[in-house]
């Protein structure tokens, strides 16, 4: 009987196994089935292309953004094919300022760019103010045109839902778009669903220039309630069918900062110069790419359609893909036909052959690499030696006692190649993007302290980097000895002789000069004496003094162009 019973029950068992293999392949075949069933539309964004629509890499160019298009054509469709509705292709924002290629052209190159690939709406960069909002947004709210150089009317609209003017809200930029598109399913169906992009911006005022935004009566309202309201608004009227935010800012922030109830479903950002992709304490996806046209965001929105009506699903397939892990497939030769876009590879060589008398002109040559990030061993990651040449031109250019700059000043890495590297005219306006004026002041070594102090104050923020023509030895944020040309003159607080009261003369950019960067109740002391006889002169361009002076160093010194490679911050006590 034992037997019998325990043959039944195996036979039970077996049975209830097979049972649940029949429903679990079943569940699986239903779930694959309404897998196929929905419809998916891909996405692609870039952020804080600086200008980059292309890059020199020796004597080779790499084509990021031609690259970059020719992804999205391969969605979109090439040719008879194309059609712009199967993607959605964005941009966070800081798009024209910071590579040769596009300030020489003033920002005309990547307008051309941007239409060329079809981009459907763009975030407004911090950068975009450089050379005055004005210039860089049309009066009727889209990217700049490229009429003077290329011929082309850009159309494409420009969003922030949180950019004010004189306490009112900016209104030839836009809060928002509708763009519509086509989600396809496996089968070759389509629907149409239709995206709100809501543009919201950081409160990056402080990375900005006082004359061309403060000064201007520009301000930004950091509430988050803003971009809430207007999802919840579309929605409501029956608009859209997905909310999301294209913000200059860190997109995993503002995705923790949704309510629990909000209206939007995805946060796409920029602004940070890293790749992020992740989902927010609620749940809400988001994503942004890095700088330089060297990495682009991909995912794809999963809709359903339910009585004939849309219903968005998920963000699925998210993926940060960095240009930089085929980077030999930027490159313009034959076996990369297929990997780059032809029209904007055309449109990129133009461009080239635009400039090329300029940039390629050869000034000279450095035998050190010039960094912006690589910090001078002993400065308590202060002093770069990027940081160090940009400062002597300043301190030169004025003739000038003390000069310094700031973290964000230094945008460019100089390698060697072998034990030297040629300095071009295109490589001095990367290296000064900008087109800073120098500010020169007339100030005592009192004054110079507290300037010292409000950069010691908060050395997250870097608000000054380098400095050269004096020695600044500091611990713990504060400073314990000033050396000039080997002599002491301050230290442990108290000024050696007269010190204290002696003037000399200090250079730096225009944007020290005119920015609170650091977190210093007593701010930044230099932006009091702007309006004052202390300030001596700001009228020359930093880059076109660059360039003239190292142009002469070159000629002067056979080729070479000197980096200063010591710390004048110095971390630690004088002794």
């Amino acid at each position: 009987m034992r037997k019998d019973y325990d043959k039944k029950k195996s036979t039970r068992g077996i049975i209830a196994l097979i049972v649940i293999v029949v429903l679990a392949i079943g569940l699986v075949f239903i779930l694959n089935k309404n897998e196929k069933d929905l419809y998916r539309l891909p996405v692609f964004e870039t952020s804080d292309v600086h200008g980059y629509i292309a890059e020199k890499k020796d004597d080779n160019y790499q084509y990021y953004l031609a690259y970059i298009s020719d992804k999205v054509k391969d969605v979109r469709g090439y040719g008879d094919k194309y059609d712009k509705d199967l993607a959605l292709l964005v941009d966070g924002g800081d798009i024209f300022q910071g590579y040769s290629l596009s300030n020489l052209l003033e920002g005309e190159s990547i307008s051309a760019a941007y239409v060329t690939m079809g981009y459907d709406a763009v975030g407004l960069g911090n950068h975009e103010f450089d050379w005055e909002i004005e210039n860089t947004v049309d009066n009727d709210g889209t990217m700049m045109d490229a009429t003077n150089k290329f011929q082309i009317k850009n159309n494409i609209p420009v969003i922030a839902s949180n950019l004010y003017q004189n306490d009112k809200k900016v209104e030839w930029i836009k809060d928002y778009v509708i763009v519509s598109k086509k989600a396809r399913n496996n089968k070759g169906e389509e629907i149409t669903v239709n995206i709100a992009l809501i543009g919201y911006l950081d409160d990056y005022h402080e990375q900005i220039m006082g004359t061309l935004f403060t000064d201007k009566g520009y301000s930004i309202k950091d509430d988050i309630n803003i971009p809430e309201e207007i999802a919840k608004k579309l929605e409501e009227e029956g608009l859209a069918d997905i909310s999301i935010i294209l913000c200059h800012a860190d997109a995993e922030i503002v995705a923790n900062a949704l309510n629990k109830d909000t209206k939007v479903d995805l946060v796409l950002g920029g602004h940070t110069h890293k790749n992020k992709n992740g989902k927010s304490k609620n749940g809400i996806p988001l994503m942004e790419p890095t700088n330089n046209g060297k990495a682009y965001n991909y995912l794809e929105l999963v809709f359903d359609k339910k009585n004939d009506k849309v219903v968005y699903k998920k963000a699925d397939k998210t993926n940060n893909i960095s240009i930089l892990d085929n980077i030999d497939r930027t490159l313009k030769k034959d076996e990369n036909k297929e990997e780059l876009d032809p029209e904007v590879l055309e449109l990129t060589d133009k461009v080239i052959d635009m400039l090329k008398v300029v940039q390629d002109k050869k000034i000279g040559y450095i035998a050190t690499t010039a960094k912006k990030k690589e910090f001078i061993p002993g400065s308590g990651n202060l002093s770069t030696t990027g940081g160090n040449w940009m400062s002597s031109i300043y301190q030169r250019a004025t003739k000038s006692d003390v000069a310094f700059t700031n973290r964000g000043g230094v945008r460019f890495d100089f390698e060697l190649t072998g034990k030297k590297r040629d300095v071009t005219i295109g490589d001095i306006y990367s290296t000064y993007p900008f087109d800073n004026e120098i500010y020169k002041y007339k100030i005592t070594y009192e004054e110079l302290l507290s300037i010292i102090n409000y950069a010691l104050s908060d050395l997250e923020k870097k608000a000054i980097v380098s400095i050269i023509g004096i020695d600044c030895y500091y611990k713990d944020g504060k400073v314990n000895a000033l050396v000039k040309d080997d002599i002491v003159i301050y230290k442990d607080g108290n000024w050696i002789d007269d010190w204290k009261d002696k003037t000399l003369t200090i250079a730096t950019n225009e944007y020290v000069a005119n920015n609170n960067e650091a977190e210093n109740p007593d701010g930044n002391p230099i932006m009091k004496w702007n309006d004052t006889d202390r300030l001596l002169e700001h009228d020359k361009i930093d880059s076109v003094y660059a360039i003239e002076i190292l142009t002469k160093e070159g000629k002067d010194n056979n080729g070479l162009l000197t980096i200063d490679t010591k710390p004048h911050f110095i971390e630690g006590e004088y002794k």
